[in-house]
């Protein structure tokens, strides 16, 4: 990833612009652009985000699959086609692994290298409701 330092608006984990305590709209920058660039990649379904079709991880393909290896390691293979198939991130992730927590859920860890930052982002699939 290029040293230049990036910006976007801020938003939380449920994709709503975050209101600054002055009333106005909350600026990302760097890192945390990149981190909400994550999540939005993971929540979104190809082909629903009009600007960039094949944008998404299509985890909603694994809803209803029992939690195993196999399931694991095919969450693995969809968040990584969503986070680099666009170039967006290649060598800049570190770890990339599903890791189970329980029966139903399933975190995705991701650890990327920013600059000299290395920052961590997890989300957690639920299989039987496909809630992220």
């Amino acid at each position: 990833m290029p040293n230049r330092e990036l910006l976007d608006l801020d938003s939380d984990d449920g994709g709503d612009l975050i209101i600054a305590y002055n009333g106005d709209l909350l600026v990302a920058r760097n890192e945390d652009v990149v981190a909400n660039e994550i999540v939005f990649r993971l929540k979104t379904v190809r082909g629903d985000w009009i600007l960039e079709p094949d944008c998404g991880a299509d985890l909603e393909t694994v809803i209803g699959l029992p939690n195993s290896p196999k399931t694991g390691a095919q969450i693995e293979a969809l968040v990584g086609r969503a986070l680099t198939h666009d170039g967006f991130l290649n060598g800049e992730i570190e770890i990339l692994r599903a890791v189970p927590v329980n029966r139903n859920e399933i975190v995705v860890v991701v650890s990327v290298r920013y600059g000299d930052v290395l920052f961590t982002k997890t989300v957690t699939i639920d299989l039987r409701e496909g809630i992220i």
